[in-house]
């Protein structure tokens, strides 16, 4: 298979779902998960150190203190993922229903 593409680039592995992404219906959405996920991923970091320096240096726990704040944000940082997937799941859906019934009513009464 050879492409035109410049060298070391790959082409998107769904042309589809980049073609609705880039024309959404719901480009703000798009854009306040794009936010969400930036404040989850900030509340991951935020977790991680807050968490393990509150149990190192109050509690005793030192370097398990560090280990729980890390694994706390990983937590975080996971969920805050799967998240975002779900959103943009949810606004993929509704572009291609958006972009199907384009298509349907552009060819109805045509075999």
């Amino acid at each position: 298979m050879t492409t035109n593409l410049p060298r070391g680039t790959l082409p998107h592995p769904h042309p589809f779902l980049q073609r609705i992404r880039s024309n959404s219906a719901y480009p703000t959405f798009r854009v306040m998960v794009s936010v969400f996920t930036g404040l989850g991923y900030l509340s991951a970091v935020g977790a991680a150190l807050g968490l393990g320096s509150l149990l190192s240096s109050t509690s005793g726990y030192g370097v398990l203190g560090y280990a729980g704040g890390v694994l706390l944000g990983l937590v975080v940082a996971v969920l805050t993922r799967v998240a975002k997937e779900m959103a943009l799941m949810m606004a993929d859906v509704a572009d291609s229903a958006i972009t199907m019934g384009d298509l349907w009513s552009r060819n109805q009464g045509r075999p």
